[in-house]
């Protein structure tokens, strides 16, 4: 479940894509504590390429650091 009314970023009560996906991204990046590929990884547990992974980081504004 997805609240939609508390965005600040809505047309007609919906959330950009992008806007969803790096709020995924962030909050992958929580849980394993920033480490993004190998083992336990982000990119692991999204089922994606790191490279892919970090690739999407840079163009949605998200900061790597561990």
């Amino acid at each position: 479940y997805i609240d939609l009314s508390r965005s600040s970023s809505q047309q007609n009560g919906r959330r950009f894509l992008d806007e969803v996906v790096s709020d995924h991204i962030r909050q992958t990046l929580v849980e394993t504590k920033g480490k993004v590929h190998g083992p336990g990884g982000a990119a692991e547990l999204l089922g994606m390429n790191p490279s892919t992974l970090r690739s999407k980081m840079k163009k949605l504004g998200i900061a790597h650091k561990r």
